[in-house]
């Protein structure tokens, strides 16, 4: 059957913007690279965001996939993909974008001696997805097995100049391209801006790339703006300084407590793009107490624990209770099951089931032995410092004596990831999409959030189920039977807990007033996702 997955082309804009002007934002950290294919850290996946385009694109906004670079993706099978490109682009530097630089793309993101982050989206089963030149504007893709995720597998997939990037990848140095020290002439991108300047630890500046393929209703082409410079502020609360003064177009993510303050001020347009794909878990390590690996110790721990508390004093209400790590605002595969709500009878008839009980306000194992453990928060987080001393509380009135011990982030991540040296601790979970194919690293065997039980070659069937649906969904093709699969996790999940779902924070961020265009977005640059769209109302200019 064929399938046509992209309208030919993305829909105009309705409004006409005003051209000039320059847009100010502020990163917490120079890029570690100009380099599309290895940029990892926000700022670098900022620049590249603003540099450079993919074939499909996921709508930070909407979540739905967009035509970019590709007119159309056939679906000839699940096997066989054909892609039609548009005519008529080029690059920064005014050459041609052809089929030839997506072939290139591939082979530059699919190479295992690079191991570029795309790779593993890729890659199917050990083998990665082929590319054919048919013509200068047609593709054809030959997966090894069927992916569900569809047109969501080409976003963020950056497309490379083969013009200026095949040289040096076939003389072995591409890892080394486009550092900080590289000529701006040297580099090029499909994206609405170019790099002018960098002057690390300082600023970098970006100008409109003339050769750009958006147009809006008009036919106008864009961006709007002449440029977007980056500061690099590393304080975060002086780069809510500076955005509160207006030296600052536009900051993401903005703190709920700073989010009320200007929340209603003339100065600025606050967003909020409801309750974020991110979860904050609590997480037991399984080896540290023998009770730990009880499910029903998890999900009495549960019932103790006041969502609705954190949510209003350590959120100002810009978050939402969980139920599983998925968010309510994943649409189809959000979690209809309401959150948790506090319970502390409940937990304690819970915990009486296993032979824990309270004893003169202390809850005892059947030695006698009090119930306590240790959580680990990095102490420069404060939301999670205030979760904790809240969460602590909670405990306490089941009889739990929970310590609470803030490290360095730096020490957070060794004893963590690393050395699996803690006993409970509060994490956040990164979700890159809606989709589910982003959460691998908490559901297989071999994750790196698969941080309750670290040996996973002792893993109970419910874990082996989890994993088992996890690849099973991946490869599941109709809509309705993967959505049983995912359904299928979310219950073993909530029954199971290996990670404790609290909270969904609310995607906060804002821009001054006068620059039009702006929209909150779920997924980053929650400001600047539509950056070639935004322009300055004329007495702003």
């Amino acid at each position: 059957m064929l399938a046509a997955h992209a309208v030919a082309q993305r829909q105009a804009l309705p409004v006409r913007g005003v051209r000039g002007g320059e847009l100010v934002a502020a990163a917490a950290s120079d890029p570690q690279t100009l380099n599309p294919v290895f940029a990892t850290d926000s700022a670098s996946q900022l620049i590249s965001s603003l540099t450079q385009a993919d074939l499909m694109h996921i709508n930070p906004r909407t979540l739905k996939v967009e035509p970019a670079l590709a007119t159309q993706v056939v679906h000839v099978s699940d096997r066989l993909w054909k892609i039609e490109l548009r005519r008529d682009v080029k690059f920064s530097d005014g050459v041609p974008f052809t089929s030839a630089d997506v072939a290139f793309s591939f082979a530059v993101y699919t190479d295992p001696n690079l191991d570029a982050p795309e790779r593993a989206l890729l890659t199917i089963h050990g083998a990665p997805i082929r590319c054919r030149v048919i013509g200068p504007w047609e593709l054809e893709l030959q997966l090894p097995a069927p992916v569900a995720v569809g047109d969501r597998l080409f976003d963020s997939v950056w497309m490379l100049p083969e013009h200026l990037l095949g040289p040096l990848y076939r003389r072995g140095q591409l890892q080394q391209a486009w550092g900080p020290s590289t000529p701006p002439g040297q580099m090029a991108g499909l994206g609405p801006f170019r790099l002018d300047q960098f002057s690390p630890g300082q600023s970098l500046h970006l100008a409109r790339n003339p050769y750009f393929w958006q147009a809006d209703a008009q036919g106008a082409s864009l961006p709007y703006v002449n440029g977007v410079r980056l500061r690099v502020v590393a304080d975060a609360n002086l780069r809510f300084t500076l955005f509160a003064r207006g030296q600052l177009d536009g900051m993401d993510p903005v703190s709920p407590a700073d989010f009320v303050r200007l929340q209603g001020n003339a100065c600025c347009h606050m967003m909020d793009a409801g309750p974020g794909l991110n979860s904050e878990v609590l997480v037991l390590n399984f080896a540290a107490r023998p009770y730990f690996a009880r499910p029903e110790f998890r999900r009495a721990l549960s019932t103790a624990l006041d969502r609705a508390n954190l949510v209003r004093n350590v959120f100002a209400g810009k978050a939402v209770g969980l139920a599983s790590l998925t968010s309510p605002s994943s649409g189809a595969w959000a979690d209809p099951t309401p959150a948790t709500v506090v319970n502390a009878p409940s937990a304690l008839s819970q915990l009486a089931l296993i032979g824990l009980r309270q004893e003169q306000g202390l809850l005892r194992d059947p030695q006698h032995r009090p119930v306590s453990f240790s959580l680990l928060v990095p102490a420069t987080n404060q939301a999670r410092m205030k979760m904790a001393v809240f969460l602590q509380e909670d405990l306490r009135r089941v009889g739990i004596a929970m310590t609470i011990v803030p490290v360095d982030f730096a020490t957070y991540v060794e004893r963590l990831l690393h050395r699996r040296d803690f006993e409970a601790a509060l994490v956040g979970v990164q979700i890159p999409d809606a989709d589910p194919n982003t959460e691998s690293n908490e559901w297989t065997l071999a994750g790196s959030l698969h941080l309750w039980n670290h040996n996973p070659s002792a893993a109970p069937p419910w874990e082996l189920d989890l994993d088992r649906w996890f690849q099973q969904q991946l490869a599941t093709t109709d809509p309705t039977a993967r959505l049983r699969i995912y359904r299928r996790m979310q219950a073993t999940e909530r029954e199971q807990l290996p990670l404790i779902p609290l909270l969904a924070p609310d995607i906060l961020s804002g821009t001054r007033a006068g620059l039009a265009g702006a929209a909150p977005a779920l997924l980053p640059p929650h400001w600047l996702w539509n950056a070639a769209e935004l322009y300055w109302s004329p007495k702003q200019r």
